[in-house]
This record gives structure tokens, sequence and C-alpha cells, in this order.
């Protein structure tokens, strides 16, 4: 099962299938990018007067910062049991809140969720991109191949 969420903007995409071959795409549009989702850099600045990148570790903003991710997903992970979470985004650059993230999924789920990714894998369950902030470029410029190929077997 693969999958791909993003939100940002004013917009909420959710794919999901067994593969490359097979993958379902749901939008749901929001009202404004606060609506999306209130984990963003831009909110985060908002909130603190300070780039989220300025923040040092220890800073209060990254547990909430942690649980508003978690919430989000926590409804993931009883919706789309997915076998692995991989975060990305500015925001994502901070190391330390992987750690964070997880801790606070797992207060959230309270024992609800008993699958070893989450009950004994959960550092190989959230993960980084591998991608770093070049995920999304690169991401866009893959299936812009794949809708060129696709193009071409279509003609």
């Amino acid at each position: 099962m693969f999958g791909a969420i993003e939100a940002g903007g004013t917009k909420f995409i959710c794919g999901i299938g067994t593969g490359p071959d097979d993958l379902a795409t749901i939008r749901i549009p929001t009202t404004s990018p606060e609506a999306t989702i209130q984990a963003s850099g831009p909110a985060m600045e908002a909130r603190w007067g300070t780039p989220a990148r300025e923040l040092p570790p220890g800073h209060s903003a990254w547990p909430l910062e942690a649980h508003y991710l978690a919430l989000g997903l926590a409804t993931w992970v009883c919706t789309l049991s997915p076998q692995r979470i991989i975060l990305g985004g500015g925001v994502m650059q901070q190391p330390h809140l992987f750690d964070l993230i997880r801790e606070e999924l797992l207060r959230l789920l309270n024992g609800y969720i008993q699958t070893d990714e989450v009950t004994g894998n959960l550092d190989r369950f959230i993960i980084p991109t591998r991608l770093g902030s070049c995920a999304g470029v690169l991401g866009a410029l893959a299936l812009a191949e794949q809708a060129c190929t696709a193009q071409g077997e279509n003609a």
C-alpha cells in the first residue's frame, strides 16, 4: 500500500493505492491555508514572532507543533492504516521534532492501535524524507515524467 498526503496552501490532497499504476487521488479544498494545517512554518512564525528555523530545540513551540502534527497523523493512522509515514517540508527540517511527534502520537492513540509499526517500531514508522527539502520538486518531476510517458503511450 502506497500513500501520500499533502497539506498546504488551500488544499488537502491524499493519494493512496497499491502501486504506481493503482493510485487514487482525493482532493479536499479548504477555505484558507490556516484551515488546512496549523503546523506550517508561516503559522509558527505568526504565533511565535520568529521563523521556525530560528526557534531553539527547547522552545515551547515544538511540543505544540508536535501535538498539531500528531493529531493529523493519528487520524491517518486510524483511517488509512499506513505502513510508514514520511514527513518532509520546512518545519520537518528540525530533527528533534520527530521524537516529540512519535511520543505525542503514542499518547493520543492511547493503546488503540496495536500494530508492530506503532507499538514496536515507531522510529521506523514515522521518518523524515530522504530527499530533504527537494522532495516536493522531485516528486512533481516524477509525476510529470509519468504523465508524459502515459501520454506517449496513448498517442
